[in-house]
C-alpha cells in the first residue's frame, strides 16, 4: 500500500513538473526569438499534444497492470524529455549570450605599440628614461599623459624616414598604430642586420556616435558593411586599417544576396576630410562610423548596419565548421603549414586567412585578394547552408565566435535576422561585384608627405555598383545586371 502510494506521488510530481516545464521552455524559446514562427508554433503544438498525453496516462487512476507498465514507460520517457529541455534551454542561454557580446559597445580603442631595436636592451617603458622616441603624425596626447617618464618624443611626417632612423640607432625607440604596422613588419622582415621587440602597448579609448540606421529586416532590403580590421590588438573594438571592405545588401523579398567589394587601396575621400584623399585601407583608422560613411559617400548609399570581424574572427569561425572548401587558380606555399594546390583545396581557419590576406604572389595584386575574400565568405556561408554545420557544429560555432564580432545591429534585429533567414537560407542566391581601378602613386590624407600605391578608381565600375546597389534596394532582380 506504502509502494503504490509513493508511486502516485512520483507520478503526480512528474506531471506537475512535465507541465512547469513545458511552459518554462516554451516561453524561453520564444523569447529567444530565432526560431520561425511556423517551427515555433509547430514545436508549440507537439508539446502540448504530448503534454496533455502524458498527463493524462501519468494522472489515470487503474489498477491494470497494462496501464502500470505504460505509465512506468511515460514516466522514463519524461525523465528523458526534462534532459532535453535542459539541453535545449542551455543552448538557448548560451545563445544570448553570444549574440549580446556581438552588440557594439559606443566605445573604440586605439592602440600604440613602442617599438625598440633590440641594439638597445630595452624590454620595458621604463627604460625609456630620458631616451629618445619617434611617433608619427597624429599621436593622441592622451599616450604621452599615460607615460610618467620623462621622454624626448620627435614627431615624424615621413615613416620611412622614422623607421630609417630606428633602424640606423639614431633614436632609441618609436611609437606606432596598425596605421604602420603593415609598413614596420615590412622593414622587420627585410632588416636582417637587426632585430626589434615591443616594449609597451598603450590603449586609449574614445566615445563613437551610433549612426545606424535601424530597417525591419523582415520586409526591407537592407545593407551590412563588413569591415575586417588588420588590428594586431586581440580587442574587437581596437581600431585598425581595414583589409575587408565588402558591401552585403540582402534583400529578403526576392532572396538575393548582392556583395560589392572594394580594394584596400581605393583612393576615395574620407568622409567629412578636405584636402588630399587617402587608400580606403585608412579609413577605420580614424574610427568605424568613418569606414562606414566614406563608402556611404563612394557610393551614394545608405548602410544600415556594419560587422566588423579580425583576423582571430576568420581562424576560429573557420575551425568552428570543420574548415571550408576553396578553388585556387595558383599553387604556391604561404608558410605556417599553408600549401595552395591548383584546384580545390580544403583549409582550415589559419590557412583560410592567409588565403584571404594573400596578395603577393598574383599577378593582380589586391585585385585578386578581394576576390579571395569573397570566395571565403561564400564558403562559410556554403557550408553553413548545405552542409549542415548550423546544426551540428552550434556549440562550436557559438564558442568560437564569442567576442570576435562586432555589430551595431541591434540585437531585436539580430534575432529577427537569424529567426528568418533559417527559414530561407537555402533559397537565396548570391551575386558578387568588384570595383576596379588604376595604379598610381599619390600622397594621402594619412601620409600627408610622402607618396604611397593607390588605387585611383575607374568611375564606371563606382557608377555600375551605384546601379546593381539601387536596383536590389528597389526590390528589382540584380541577375539581369551582372556583368
Amino acid at each position: 500500500m506504502i509502494l503504490k502510494r509513493f508511486i502516485r506521488t512520483i507520478h503526480l510530481l512528474t506531471a506537475l513538473v512535465l507541465f512547469v516545464f513545458s511552459i518554462v521552455f516554451v516561453l524561453s524559446v520564444g523569447k529567444l526569438n530565432i526560431v520561425p514562427n511556423n517551427y515555433y508554433w509547430m514545436l508549440c503544438g507537439a508539446i502540448a499534444l504530448v503534454v496533455l498525453m502524458f498527463e493524462f496516462v501519468l494522472l489515470k487512476k487503474s489498477k491494470k497492470v497494462f496501464m502500470q507498465i505504460i505509465k512506468g514507460i511515460v514516466f522514463i520517457i519524461c525523465i528523458l524529455l526534462f534532459w532535453v529541455y535542459g539541453f535545449v534551454l542551455n543552448y538557448a542561454d548560451r545563445t544570448k549570450s553570444v549574440l549580446s557580446s556581438f552588440i557594439a559597445k559606443n566605445e573604440e580603442v586605439q592602440a600604440y605599440y613602442f617599438m625598440s631595436n633590440n641594439i638597445n636592451g630595452y624590454s620595458e617603458i621604463s627604460d625609456l628614461e630620458g631616451k629618445r622616441v619617434g611617433y608619427f603624425i597624429r599621436l593622441d596626447e592622451n599616450v604621452k599623459s599615460k607615460i610618467k617618464i620623462n621622454i624626448t618624443y620627435e614627431l615624424y611626417t615621413d615613416s620611412q624616414a622614422m623607421f630609417d632612423d630606428l633602424k640606423n640607432n639614431k633614436i632609441d625607440a618609436i611609437i606606432i598604430t596598425d596605421l604602420l604596422m603593415n609598413d614596420y613588419e615590412e622593414m622587420v622582415a627585410s632588416d636582417t642586420e637587426n632585430s626589434y621587440s615591443k616594449i609597451e602597448t598603450i590603449t586609449v579609448t574614445t566615445k563613437i556616435e551610433n549612426i545606424t540606421k535601424r530597417v525591419s529586416i523582415k520586409n526591407t532590403p537592407f545593407s551590412i558593411l563588413i569591415s575586417g580590421s588588420d588590428s594586431r590588438n586581440d580587442d574587437i573594438n581596437a581600431v585598425g586599417n581595414n583589409d575587408v571592405n565588402i558591401i552585403v545588401t540582402i534583400n529578403p523579398n526576392t532572396n538575393e544576396i548582392l556583395i560589392i567589394s572594394v580594394p584596400r587601396d581605393f583612393y576615395v575621400q574620407l568622409h567629412g576630410t578636405t584636402g588630399d584623399k587617402d587608400k580606403l585601407t585608412h579609413a577605420s583608422y580614424y574610427g568605424i562610423n568613418m569606414h562606414v560613411q566614406t563608402l556611404e559617400d563612394l557610393f551614394d548609399t545608405e548602410i544600415n548596419y556594419y560587422v566588423k570581424v579580425n583576423f582571430n574572427t576568420v581562424i576560429k569561425l573557420v575551425d568552428s565548421i570543420g574548415g571550408i572548401d576553396l578553388y585556387s587558380d595558383k599553387a604556391y606555399y604561404k608558410g605556417e603549414g599553408c600549401t595552395y594546390v591548383l584546384g580545390m583545396n580544403h583549409l582550415d581557419g589559419k590557412c583560410a586567412l592567409a588565403f584571404s590576406r594573400e596578395r603577393y604572389v598574383y599577378k593582380g595584386g589586391d585585385r585578386h585578394r578581394v576576390q579571395n575574400q569573397v570566395d571565403v565568405i561564400k564558403a562559410v556561408f556554403t557550408k553553413l547552408k548545405n552542409g549542415g554545420s548550423l546544426v551540428y557544429n552550434y556549440m562550436d560555432i557559438l564558442e568560437a565566435i564569442e567576442g570576435e564580432f562586432l555589430t551595431n545591429m541591434p540585437i531585436d534585429e539580430a534575432t529577427n535576422f537569424i529567426k528568418f533567414e533559417l527559414n530561407d537560407i537555402s533559397k537565396y542566391e548570391v551575386y558578387n561585384y568588384q570595383v576596379d581601378g588604376t595604379n598610381a602613386m599619390d600622397y594621402t590624407y594619412s601620409y600627408p608627405n610622402q607618396k604611397l600605391y593607390v588605387m585611383v578608381p575607374k568611375q564606371e565600375t563606382v557608377d555600375h555598383a551605384k546601379e546593381l546597389l539601387n536596383a536590389i534596394k528597389n526590390g528589382e532582380s540584380v541577375k539581369d545586371l551582372m556583368e
